[in-house]
């Protein structure tokens, strides 16, 4: 990809965040460069240089991203949710949160929670596990990153904390910041007692899919005894629900395919700590066929008042959020930049999300990788446009001194010990001259 100029896309986002990275010390020109790098695809600072007529030298643009410090890096985070919050503002009822992991594969020393992890597929990788809550617009499908927080290793944590009071600490950070408490949807790996029942008191409204192999009960008595979710759900009645795409809300073709099977039922689960209570759950369990015996999944929520229907509709935006992670790592190369420190680590994680947020802003309805194509496709015309006309500009032939490789002016560097030898040869023929 040949750039001769600054795509328009790149000055606006820039002008959003130019005084954050001005106080870093990093300039406007600079800023764009960053940006058009990530937006072009480009996971090598030196391809780059190569390809993109107006970068600087390889040198200058690692100084500049070696001062994306923690600081910097928070203060864009808080930028990002902010640029959100507006747009949640206008309509609260069709946004809620999804909280999701996801993986930073990265070698660089240093980092918090940097070790082996497993992946939900129980694949070992190196780096850090990452967990982030991510703003979906429940009528277009957006997703985009609002806040994260790496996973820590146990002698990272403090004392008696877990990764699941992450989530904590997430939800927190945006009320601090005045967000509305959404519906927060979680999948099995938060089924959590502790973490249920502090999400309770703080009256945030939850859809979390339950494990299997939970065994809750029917009524809170003392007596009852606990049951499995299979026993509990296998003899009620089942209400049929059309299945919807899961981008775009339109019914699909009509067939036993295309149609699922719920039954409801209100559960208590035993809350843990010092002020230990049961939590009563409103729980849906959907099938595959009327007469399955056991349900592909368990899905409760903590607002009694909602149909049961309602708590499988919500966790299928949970979807949303890996479609988000996906385009991240295909359209940006999320993750993906060489990092040697751990501001290289910060700016190639936070770049991409922050021309997401910006792409979901502006243009909702397109998806990642044909915005991008769409970008791409415009500038290389008004390059080649440029080229033709101006055959003898001088960032045409600096262009083509950098697809040659090695330019064939260039100085030739002698180093101290063959300059010392180039010395004892040039006096030992002076000696023998004289």
């Amino acid at each position: 990809m040949l750039f001769s100029r600054i795509p328009p896309v790149a000055r606006l986002i820039s002008d959003r965040y130019k005084d954050i990275f001005r106080s870093a010390g990093i300039p406007y020109s600079m800023l764009c460069i960053l940006i058009v790098m990530i937006l072009c695809g480009f996971p090598a600072i030196s391809k780059f240089v190569k390809y993109f007529v107006l970068s600087l030298s390889v040198s200058a643009i690692s100084r500049s991203i070696k001062k994306f410090d923690k600081n910097v890096m928070n203060l864009v985070q808080r930028r990002i949710a902010w640029s959100v919050l507006k747009q949640v503002v206008r309509d609260p009822e069709n946004w809620i949160w999804v909280i999701d992991t996801t993986a930073n594969i990265k070698r660089t020393a240093n980092l918090p929670g940097r070790g082996l992890w497993a992946n939900s597929k129980n694949e070992i990788f190196f780096g850090q596990n990452m967990m982030m809550i991510c703003a979906v617009n429940t009528l277009t499908g957006a997703s985009i990153p609002v806040y994260w927080l790496p996973f820590l290793k146990p002698n990272e944590r403090k004392k008696g904390h877990t990764n699941h009071n992450l989530v904590l600490e997430l939800v927190d950070a945006l009320i601090e910041q005045e967000w509305p408490k959404l519906t927060l949807v979680m999948d099995s790996w938060f089924d959590s007692a502790s973490l249920l029942q502090a999400l309770n008191k703080r009256k945030i409204i939850f859809v979390v899919e339950l494990k299997s192999s939970r065994k809750p009960k029917t009524n809170p008595g003392l007596r009852v005894s606990k049951k499995h979710l299979v026993d509990i759900f296998k003899n009620l009645n089942r209400e049929s629900i059309r299945c919807t795409t899961r981008e775009i809300k339109e019914p699909v073709r009509v067939g036993w395919k295309n149609l699922r099977f719920v039954s409801g039922q209100n559960i208590w689960i035993n809350g843990r700590g010092e002020t230990s209570k049961q939590i009563q759950l409103h729980v849906a369990a959907v099938y595959n066929h009327p007469k399955e015996k056991k349900a592909f999944g368990y899905y409760a929520t903590n607002d009694l008042s909602k149909p049961y229907t309602w708590c499988w509709k919500m966790s299928r935006y949970r979807w949303n959020a890996e479609v988000c992670f996906r385009d991240l790592r295909q359209g940006f190369n999320w993750g993906k930049l060489p990092a040697k420190s751990v501001e290289c680590a910060n700016f190639s994680w936070v770049m991409p999300i922050l021309i997401l947020a910006y792409i979901r802003e502006y243009d909702p309805k397109s998806t990642i990788l044909s915005f991008l194509e769409k970008t791409k496709d415009e500038e290389l015309m008004r390059s080649i446009n440029y080229y033709t006309k101006n055959p003898d500009n001088f960032q045409i032939k600096k262009l083509r001194i950098r697809l040659l490789g090695t330019p064939p002016c260039k100085k030739v560097r002698i180093t101290a010990a063959e300059k010392e030898r180039l010395d004892q040869k040039s006096n030992l023929s002076n000696k023998s001259a004289a």
